[in-house]
């Protein structure tokens, strides 16, 4: 009897213990089915609002950089957003509409949280921000998402007197994005990230390789945002030296010279080739000055908000690959790792996808 009990029980041992195991990995794939279904959830989230979304082109393309720039009409038609083209006659009515109240407040609010340089002409400050605060209008007016601005058109310079320098919290409020160069491409790459994380999200442009030190220098002029509250310190009010020379109305307007936040980075550009589109992403650490082999300064590249990348790729290999692949100079940075996102959204997008590891 007692043979024929442990045999019972030993078989429904094993049958339980079967049972569990079968619970178990179906749990799991369960799990990992649900999770999937929510990733691809969340990138079809991104794409409704992507094609509901606006683009505001202030005011034209710049023609010394027609291999940068998607077509505009490709990308209406196959990604979605409604673009509208926007004037610089508006663009100057709406800085001259701005309320003193406004100005100031804003001012004000710039020169608390951040350091400004001695060397700063406050009447130049002054209309840097009111610029600023211009293309925010101009945002909310038209309903725009993505605010692609040209902000080294000469016609623009003739009209403002300098290139706005600030980036208005509105545009993280409302969950949009503010980039320079006229490149509709890359305002899309930040917008899409910036939908996809919810977070701060920069511009930028590789400068150069220092293949010494394993990485490379990174940045970009113009607006950028700054407005990352555990990084105040990284941010001084400085003059635009590039435009300081020129004999423009606010030659050396300031700007918020930011050193971008440390930690390791998604860097993501979108591009057009032969009427079809690509993804390309990596991972690189932005490093604080205290970890930059090159120097302990915190502000390194002047007129350009920046900082010193290590990708996890070897430097060479990573831009190697890059070039093979055929990309443009622009991408868009934000902090954490967002590949998987991002190889949904172009799955779903039917984008070519590169994530370069």
């Amino acid at each position: 009897i007692k043979e024929i009990l442990t045999y019972i029980f030993s078989v429904s041992l094993v049958f339980s213990l079967a049972l569990l195991f079968y619970a178990i990995g179906f749990r799991k794939r369960k799990n990992e089915e649900i999770t999937q279904i929510k990733k691809y959830a969340e990138a079809a989230r991104v794409r409704a609002i992507l094609r509901n979304s606006t683009l505001g082109l202030l005011a034209a393309y710049n023609e010394a950089m027609w291999s940068t720039y998607m077509d505009p009409y490709d990308m209406f038609t196959k990604l979605g957003p409604e673009i509208r083209f926007l004037s610089y006659s508006d663009y100057g009515n709406a800085i001259e509409a701005i309320p003193a109240e406004e100005l100031k407040g804003y001012c004000d609010e710039l020169t608390t949280n951040y350091k400004m340089m001695d060397d700063v002409a406050y009447d130049k400050f002054e209309a840097s921000v009111a610029a600023s605060i211009g293309l925010k209008d101009m945002a909310k007016e038209y309903d725009v998402d993505i605010m692609v601005f040209n902000d080294i058109d000469t016609a623009m310079f003739r009209l403002v007197g300098l290139r706005a320098g600030f980036y208005p919290p509105w545009f993280n409020e409302n969950s949009s994005v503010l980039v320079p160069e006229a490149d509709m491409g890359a305002g899309l790459m930040t917008y899409i990230l910036k939908l996809l994380s919810g977070k701060h999200v920069n511009f930028i442009e590789p400068f150069h390789i220092e293949n010494e030190f394993g990485t490379f220098a990174g940045g970009h002029a113009g607006p950028n945002d700054h407005n990352d509250p555990q990084w105040q310190e990284n941010v001084i009010i400085s003059r635009d030296v590039r435009f300081a020379k020129t004999n423009w109305k606010y030659a050396g307007a300031p700007f918020a010279w930011y050193r971008f936040s440390p930690g390791m980075k998604t860097v993501a550009g979108l591009y057009e080739e032969g009427g079809k589109y690509k993804l390309i992403t990596f991972l690189a650490e932005s490093l604080s000055e205290k970890d930059t082999p090159q120097s302990d300064k915190k502000h390194l590249l002047a007129t350009y908000s920046h900082t010193i990348f290590k990708p996890v790729v070897p430097v060479k290999e990573l831009w190697e690959q890059v070039l093979r692949i055929g990309a443009t100079q622009h991408y868009a940075i934000v902090d954490g790792d967002w590949r998987k996102e991002l190889e949904d959204f172009a799955e779903i997008m039917g984008f070519e996808f590169y994530n370069i590891k």
